[in-house]
């Protein structure tokens, strides 16, 4: 399990949220849940999955909201995996927004 924080560039709040990813033979697949910060207020949290691939150091996957709260979209993220700190960092991007991101394994 990881907790992790991504950031807007435009001065909004940043937001907290856990992850929970599993590396297997290159691949990495997951599960995330964070606060509800910009569904339509039908639920608390908002839930997606994660697939994606690790070589090296370089990681990268796509976040895909599973629909609750109204929010369905995608979100690409592309990072540095620091094994010795147990960390992540990096970029996320959805259309022209970006921002960076951080994750740290609990």
């Amino acid at each position: 399990m990881w907790t992790g924080r991504y950031e807007y560039t435009d001065g909004r709040d940043g937001v907290d949220f856990t992850q929970e990813l599993t590396f297997s033979q290159g691949l990495v697949t997951g599960f995330v849940s964070e606060p509800n910060t910009f569904g339509d207020g039908t639920s608390k949290n908002l839930y997606a999955t994660l697939e994606g691939s690790v070589s090296g150091n370089a990681i990268e996957w796509v976040k895909t909201y599973d629909g609750t709260a109204g929010v369905s979209h995608s979100v690409e993220y592309g990072g540095t995996l620091d094994r010795t700190k147990r960390t992540i960092a990096g970029r996320w991007k959805i259309g022209a927004l970006s921002g960076p991101f951080t994750l740290s394994l609990q």
